[in-house]
């Protein structure tokens, strides 16, 4: 399924990104969590995950938007947003990231988290 292919967890609540991380290892993926678009940063200089699983809201001063947007400077690499509020306003400034690969609602459902995430490592 996903064996070889790295996938980064931006999320600022504990248990979900420990949920999510768990899911995807039982994929195959490797996958690594963070709780900031600081560390998101740090961590993709370092990792260079495959896909990156972003929350809007994040801790530190960087939200998941700009994270993703100064991500986007550098090599293309898929953002799936995951959101809690998808409000017409959030969806716009998302879909203007060149990463931009979708967004899904939380909570939402492991099958349409894998089926996103295998449509943005096919366009990678």
């Amino acid at each position: 399924m996903g064996a070889g292919r790295k996938i980064l967890v931006v999320e600022d609540e504990p248990v979900v990104a420990l949920s999510i991380k768990y899911t995807l290892q039982q994929w195959k993926f490797d996958a690594g969590v963070v709780a900031s678009g600081e560390e998101a940063l740090e961590y993709v200089a370092r990792e260079q995950p495959d896909v990156l699983l972003m929350d809007i809201r994040l801790k530190g001063s960087l939200d998941g938007v700009d994270t993703a947007t100064q991500l986007s400077a550098g090599t293309y690499r898929p953002v799936i947003f995951l959101t809690a509020f998808a409000d017409s306003e959030m969806v716009e400034r998302i879909k203007n990231i060149p990463g931009y690969a979708g967004y899904l609602t939380k909570p939402f459902d492991n099958a349409e988290l894998k089926a996103m995430i295998d449509r943005a490592l096919k366009k990678k």
